[in-house]
């Protein structure tokens, strides 16, 4: 298969880097308007792949010149007709506009989440992409997560017993760009949207009501954009008992 990743953040690159370690992937391209920083970005992808990756992928590993190469393309539009499928770990403002061409073009695509920042937009994009059947997987990766399921099966059971309460704890491991916390679409939308996902999934109950707050306590750019770097949400979940 041949792939192609959008963006050349962090994020971005932690996609390139593992899709060009997993079997079955010939090649992975990544797409940018930056010729310099794409050349950057192959570079550092290829540096990163590790040497001694689990064995399942010493085959794809030992022949990855030939079998599982980083490339760079010029643009989307020119990529598209010769790809099997597309990640978009762009800035989270543009997910739609990605998402919606890529779809038209009729390749498969994982879009980093949000997929949109407002819900009435999020709404439409929605029913176009419906509309267009063309398959497009939104990154909430947790529901595929072994322990996640494992967890949500037990609940669901009754194996659990009664579920008190759900505790998440959420951080990144680095200090986020400056540039990217005007584009990022905020802590709540950005981060902790993963856990508003899951905690609903895993325990099976719909969320009835929130409780939040936030503050500035790292870096005073989260806040000349209306955003926080600190933040604290309650979920209050229905009183409903799961079936067993």
């Amino acid at each position: 298969m041949r792939i192609g990743v959008v963006g050349t953040g962090r994020i971005g690159l932690m996609h390139a880097r593992n899709l060009a370690q997993t079997t079955g992937v010939d090649e992975v391209v990544l797409m940018g308007r930056n010729q310099a920083r794409l050349s950057v970005s192959v570079e550092h992808v290829c540096a990163a792949i590790q040497p001694d990756a689990p064995s399942a992928l010493a085959g794809n590993l030992a022949s990855r010149e030939r079998a599982a190469t980083v490339t760079s393309g010029v643009g989307l539009a020119e990529e598209l007709a010769a790809l099997d499928g597309v990640v978009v770990a762009s800035s989270t403002n543009t997910h739609p506009a990605f998402a919606l061409q890529i779809a038209r073009a009729g390749v498969p695509s994982l879009v980093e989440k949000p997929l949109a920042l407002d819900p009435e937009q999020l709404t439409a994009l929605a029913d176009q992409l419906d509309d267009i059947g063309t398959e497009v997987m939104v990154a909430f990766h947790r529901r595929y997560d072994p322990g996640h399921r494992l967890l949500r099966q037990r609940i669901l059971a009754g194996d659990a017993g009664t579920v008190r309460a759900v505790t998440a704890t959420e951080h990144d491991h680095l200090a986020l760009p400056p540039e990217y916390v005007p584009t990022s679409g905020g802590i709540w939308l950005d981060m902790l949207i993963h856990d508003f996902d899951t905690i609903p999934w895993v325990t099976g109950q719909r969320v009835r009501s929130v409780w939040a707050t936030g503050s500035v306590l790292d870096a005073p750019v989260h806040a000349d954009y209306g955003d926080v770097d600190s933040a604290l949400a309650v979920l209050v979940l229905s009183l409903e008992l799961p079936p067993r």
